[in-house]
């Protein structure tokens, strides 16, 4: 990579990263970002779109400083995928993302260097590299918690921005307030910027045992214990400031040994009532960081046993606080679920619902089990299989094997009880059921007659339960199979011997079209208007055959006892009467019809009285 000529301008500071240096020179020369800086100096566009680590050279060439030197004061990523800074490994939890998503600051050494340094006013404010590392929150030099927000928009801070001294919203930073800390509560930071090479380094017997990241972890886990033994927050929910209080009174409790640390363990018991007390109740999650801990504090899983047993009524649950077996009988639930193939939560509520497991705390990868577990475990997730397995075995499309469950053909093989967890079924379930539901030769074209399941639901009109139903139980014999893609088949039946098998259900309340005109002595226009006027609602019914729509027998015996047509009034009087003849009597005694139609009806009450009256007076008879 050719490096081009520029006016630098820009001191190296002291513990100032790669990228930190990168951006103020991308400041100097107008850019505003550090990738098309490094496209002004000489460097390719793909070498510069990578991350900061391999831009190290590019700042090297053109300051003059040791590319390795930068390198150890750059947060990168070693060959077996540690996170290294100033030669201590920074945990990865601490430090989740390289990629410029968290950037903190301090407010007064922004103001210190643009006062203090020399060159332009906009390239003097520099990055320190121990800023970008989260489990710090103390500026040393000051005293004040650590900036990660800008207090004009509230949006975190980015430390891929080249103004370090200036957020994105425009606001000077320099000119922000932070929290100052007690002196008192900056002993574990301190500590940790010790070991990083910033401050004189603190010896301490325990902490210097293990990686940064690992004592960073357990000073902030212990500390949380210690300050709020009656109910420690969560890491993750803690504040700068109770942060960095909680890390100093972490490092006093490990280096005074386990006096001081029984003396937390006591706090934690005495702050939850006797009769709620549980490993659970009084420990909180100190219990699973130190069941995961590294060997360098066993002392304090020891010491947490101990008062746990001394303590605490024994139940089955709390095994894990117990003797301690041979090591060949005992393993963890994340090892099971590796065997078994499967998420260590699936386990845990399969775990619950059979009674495997009896615990009273949540599981997790690292929670002791027996051999015994272990192996129920295996067991049941031996003997069945997964919804998708068995829809595979059988051959069914998701739809036809919802049917099978719903209609409960094929049991689960334990109850879900209302959780979440996907079902399984067992393989002997699923095999039987296989047998009786699959069989028959594959077949490459309809029989006659033949339909498959999923088209007899249309063709009987019946539900695809029932119809499941009769063939897993025998009565309709399996034609073939008509095989589909993807592996999936529908097998064929005969659809009389599905309308054979089935139980024919005739609706009482039901009155078919024609019976309805027959009734009403009218035609089908006639009934689309009494249809039209809400007279006559349709209503849906089973005849002997099918599903058919028609009308409510309710509902036609009530109109038919209000109206009545000109067609039946004529039938009464004799068969050779004309319905024209009494539309013209009703028309001259003045009788409206109440609906108006093809064939109009009239009130009945009226209508026959004047039709009666009619006959009296010609001497014929009439009979309705």
């Amino acid at each position: 990579m050719s490096v081009n000529k520029l006016r630098i301008g820009v001191d190296p500071a002291p513990h100032e990263p790669a990228y930190g240096l990168l951006a103020r020179l991308a400041v100097r020369h107008e850019c505003a970002e550090i990738g098309a800086f490094a496209v002004l100096a000489g460097a390719d566009a793909t070498v510069a779109a990578k991350p900061f680590a391999d831009l190290t050279g590019l700042a090297a060439s053109l300051t003059g400083e040791d590319r390795p030197q930068l390198l150890r004061r750059s947060m990168v990523r070693d060959a077996v995928g540690r996170t290294t800074l100033l030669g201590e490994v920074i945990d990865h939890r601490y430090n989740p993302s390289l990629a410029g998503n968290f950037g903190r600051v301090c407010p007064l050494c922004l103001e210190a260097d643009r006062r203090l340094r020399s060159g332009p006013v906009d390239c003097r404010t520099h990055r320190r590299c121990w800023w970008d590392v989260a489990a710090l929150s103390v500026c040393h030099e000051h005293r004040v918690v650590l900036l990660s927000r800008c207090p004009s928009c509230d949006s975190r801070l980015d430390r891929t921005r080249v103004q370090v001294a200036t957020c994105r919203c425009g606001h000077d930073l320099t000119t922000a307030s932070t929290q100052a800390v007690d002196p008192h509560d900056t002993l574990g930071d301190g500590y940790l910027m010790g070991r990083l090479g910033v401050v004189p380094r603190r010896q301490h017997r325990v902490l210097d045992q293990v990686t940064f990241g690992l004592s960073a972890d357990m000073m902030l886990h212990v500390g949380l214990a210690a300050c709020w033994p009656a109910a420690p927050p969560f890491a993750t929910e803690v504040v700068a400031l109770d942060r960095a209080r909680a890390m100093s009174a972490g490092m006093r409790v490990l280096g005074r040994g386990p006096e001081a640390f029984r003396e937390v363990l006591d706090a934690m018991l005495a702050a939850v009532p006797e009769s709620k007390r549980s490993p659970t109740r009084v420990y909180g999650a100190l219990q699973h960081k130190l069941s995961t801990a590294h060997l360098t504090f066993a002392w304090l899983r020891d010491e947490l046993r101990a008062h746990a047993e001394r303590n605490i009524l024994r139940k089955p649950a709390t095994r894990v606080f117990g003797e301690v077996p041979a090591a060949e009988s005992w393993t963890t639930l994340g090892q099971v679920a590796i065997r078994c193939r499967c998420a260590v939560e699936r386990l845990e509520t399969i775990g619950r619902i059979t009674g495997i497991l009896d615990l009273d705390f949540p599981a997790c990868r690292s929670t002791p089990v027996t051999s015994k577990v272990a192996t129920e475990f295996e067991t049941i997730m031996e003997e069945s299989m997964e919804t998708a397995d068995a829809m595979k075995a059988l051959g069914l499309s998701q739809p036809t094997f919802n049917q099978l469950v719903a209609a409960d053909l094929l049991p689960r093989a334990f109850p879900i009880d209302g959780t979440t967890i996907p079902a399984r079924y067992r393989k002997s379930d699923v095999e039987s059921l296989k047998q009786r539901v699959t069989g028959g030769e594959a077949l490459t074209s309809m029989p006659p007659g033949a339909v498959t399941i999923r088209s007899a639901v249309r063709w009987c009109c019946r539900p695809l339960g029932d119809i499941l139903r009769v063939v897993v139980e025998g009565q309709v014999p399996i034609v073939g199979r008509l095989a589909g893609k993807d592996g999936v088949f529908e097998a064929v039946v005969s659809k009389y011997a599905v309308l054979a098998a089935l139980p024919r259900e005739t609706d009482p309340d039901l009155v078919s079209i024609p019976e309805v005109r027959r009734t009403l002595g009218v035609s089908q226009g006639t009934i689309a208007v009494l249809r039209s006027q809400g007279l006559l609602p349709r209503y849906k019914g089973r005849n002997e055959i099918r599903v058919v729509f028609g009308v409510q027998a309710q509902q036609l015996k009530a109109l038919d006892a209000s109206v009545i047509g000109t067609m039946r009034l004529a039938s009464a009087v004799s068969p050779r009467t004309h319905p024209t003849i009494v539309h013209r009597l009703l028309q001259m005694a003045n009788v409206e019809p109440l609906v108006p139609a093809p064939e109009p009806l009239f009130p009945r009450a009226d209508a026959v009285a004047v039709v009666r009256a009619w006959t009296e007076q010609v001497g014929r008879s009439f009979s309705i």
